[in-house]
């Protein structure tokens, strides 16, 4: 069980990915989505590498074979990726499904990748119990790198970020440091705690006995920074855990403890520092917008359940689906707000899977559990400290949904609880001859197609940072020129056109007149065809963008014909039917354009008080051009 023990290639890809999955970032001239796409290229790469090794796959498979536990897991294992790939066939946007979001890069390809890894790491760590705790050091460093970054960036240090970021309204300082969002810092840093403290709990090293007691402590420090409610809860009512731990001896047994009063201590001194107005800004708000708008998106959601109950409307396509339900009372309450997910595990694997997605998550969780209840005596304490960090996981996702680095997490920690249900002295399982050439094929002709799809992402994601920098420089000729690149090269998949068509748009209006203007207007209305056509994730705000732009250029019909198709993806929202409204009065429907007016002020909240009054002045104008009309 000692770091200096010989680590297998296994091994080593499993600790690669608890280390870099959390941490990678790269600066905005290299990668467009700079803080998801890195993490996901190095993913689908050290699964793709895993599936090729020699018996690698085989190997683990038979280990796993070999326990009760190991079983059960393989069948988890086995449930998700059926799902995932016919709810990804069957999707409302297959290509969408398999490829993901730019926001998380959480499609069928990752996931699929993430469980691959699962499975080596399972396997490796079963007979191999210095690869499990080598990746839980490798993960709990993680956790005290990305809260150390999150520190810096709460004093205004940033080399990577620009703090505008993370900077929100009334001065709200949350740093998410290298997960892209506050909120993904925390759930990832409770299970950081829970995974350093259990390796602290096996390790005999005083040295690494300190420093897995450091990355604990910041991994608290980290979620009180962050501002995250969910994580404080979840790292409150998993805690109880070390009630249970019967080695409690010296300091040993105290250092939980001792690292919780530190870290709120610490907390305490930073909210009085004068860098921590952000902080005592984000307390005030916490307190006053409890849960902000997650019991309406549950409630809407679950409109969207029996529609596709078998397969789900496919992976990552949850801002497709999800405002053709939205309700008139969210849209009140949240009008110009696109919610990216149902901000609940459950519900985001219900929506993406169906029934079978969901019983696979919660299979997971009950596996855990029994994994916990089944470790011998000598590593009961480790396991029960990493069930209490699946369980804290488990809790802090009833309010967000999965990224990357924080589904590597889960399967980390239920790969441990799986390896330390089984007993030692293992008797190991042969697969035979096919059964081994069967893996091995499978596996090769799944990293192949992982490999292809991360080329792909990679030539899209570098394009438009390209584009971007372009665009930034002023080159206008130039970022046109590596669009069409970067359409000659886009081969499957979904690319930002839309965020093109909207940077075009605005260097219309900034470029001198002449050609460079006339080819700005030309590439804006292009890419917004190409948005609205092919929109992706975009599917509303391309619609929305196309009709504008349209509008705007006097191309009347086509603007229309976009704002009715928005009309129908988000019914609620009062944008669309403000748009006919004008649209239709200024061809002469003054009847339908009334009947869109009246909708549009139904649908528009009194948060929007300037433009209510705005639409009652034009429905007043309708009504009397309507009486005067022969």
């Amino acid at each position: 069980m000692e770091l200096s023990d010989k680590q297998s290639p296994t091994s080593i890809l499993v600790a690669g990915v608890c280390l870099f999955v959390p941490l990678l970032i790269l600066p905005a001239s290299v990668s467009f989505s700079f803080d998801s796409f890195p993490k996901a290229a190095y993913l689908l790469l050290s699964a793709a590498i895993l599936l090729l090794l020699p018996g690698g796959v085989a190997g683990s498979v038979g280990n796993l074979l070999s326990t009760t536990a190991g079983k059960l897991f393989l069948i988890f294992a086995a449930i998700g990726a059926l799902s995932l790939i016919v709810s990804s066939l069957a999707s409302v946007d297959p290509e969408l499904s398999f490829f993901g979001t730019r926001w998380r890069y959480f499609g069928a390809f990752t996931q699929l990748a993430a469980l691959a890894i699962g499975i080596a790491a399972a396997g490796c760590f079963t007979v191999h119990r210095a690869a499990l705790f080598f990746s839980l050091r490798m993960f709990s460093l993680a956790g005290l790198v990305a809260a150390v970054y999150a520190l810096f960036q709460l004093f205004g240090f940033d080399p990577l970020l620009a703090p505008g970021l993370y900077t929100l309204a009334f001065n709200i300082t949350r740093p998410p440091s290298s997960l892209g969002h506050p909120g993904y810092l925390a759930g990832f840093e409770t299970m950081a705690f829970f995974a350093a403290l259990a390796a602290r709990q096996a390790e005999k090293r005083r040295l690494w006995r300190v420093v897995l007691a450091a990355c604990a402590g910041f991994a608290l420090i980290a979620i009180f920074v962050s501002g995250t409610r969910a994580a404080v809860l979840a790292v409150v009512m998993c805690f109880p855990v070390f009630f249970a731990i019967r080695k409690v001896r010296g300091l040993h047994g105290w250092t939980p403890w001792v690292l919780l009063v530190s870290s709120v201590a610490v907390f305490g001194l930073l909210m009085l520092a004068p860098q921590g107005r952000g902080l005592r800004q984000r307390v005030r708000q916490a307190t006053q917008d409890i849960g902000g708008p997650r019991s309406l998106v549950w409630k809407d959601t679950l409109a969207l359940l029996g529609a596709r109950a078998l397969t789900g409307s496919g992976p990552e396509t949850f801002t497709v689906v999800f405002p053709r339900v939205e309700s008139r009372e969210l849209y009140l309450r949240y009008p110009d707000f696109q919610q990216e997910s149902p901000h609940n595990v459950f519900l985001d694997a219900a929506v993406a899977q169906g029934i079978p997605g969901l019983l696979e998550l919660v299979f997971a969780v009950s596996i855990a559990g029994w994994c916990a209840r089944k470790t011998e005596e000598a590593n009961r304490d480790v396991a029960y400290i990493l069930c209490a960090g699946v369980a804290g996981c488990v809790i802090f996702h009833q309010f967000f949904a999965f990224t990357l680095p924080t589904y590597c997490g889960f399967l980390l920690l239920m790969s441990a609880l799986v390896a330390l249900s089984s007993p030692l002295n293992l008797r190991k399982f042969e697969l035979p001859r096919r059964g081994r050439v069967t893996l091995a094929l499978s596996g090769a002709l799944l990293a192949i197609v992982l490999l292809a799809g991360a080329a792909q992402l990679s030539v899209t994601d570098y394009a438009f940072a390209r584009i971007d920098s372009l665009l930034k420089r002023g080159d206008l000729a130039g970022a046109v020129e590596q669009y069409r690149f970067a359409r000659r090269w886009r081969f499957v998949g979904n690319s930002p056109d839309l965020w093109y068509s909207q940077q075009m748009a605005w260097a219309v209006g900034a470029a001198p007149a002449g050609e460079l203007q006339q080819l700005a207007r030309a590439e804006a209305m292009e890419a917004s065809r190409i948005a609205f056509e092919n929109p992706g994730e975009d599917s509303v705000t391309a619609a929305y963008h196309r009709a504008i732009l349209c509008a705007s250029s006097g191309q009347q019909q086509l603007a229309e014909t976009a704002a009715r198709r928005l009309s129908l993806e988000a019914p609620n929202w009062y944008q669309p039917h403000w748009i006919l409204t004008r649209l239709l009065v200024g061809r002469g429907h003054l009847e339908e354009g009334q009947r869109e007016t009246e909708l549009a002020l139904a649908l528009v909240g009194d948060n929007k008080a300037e433009l209510r009054q705005q639409m009652t002045l034009y429905h007043q104008v309708v009504l009397l051009a309507e009486k005067k009309r022969p």
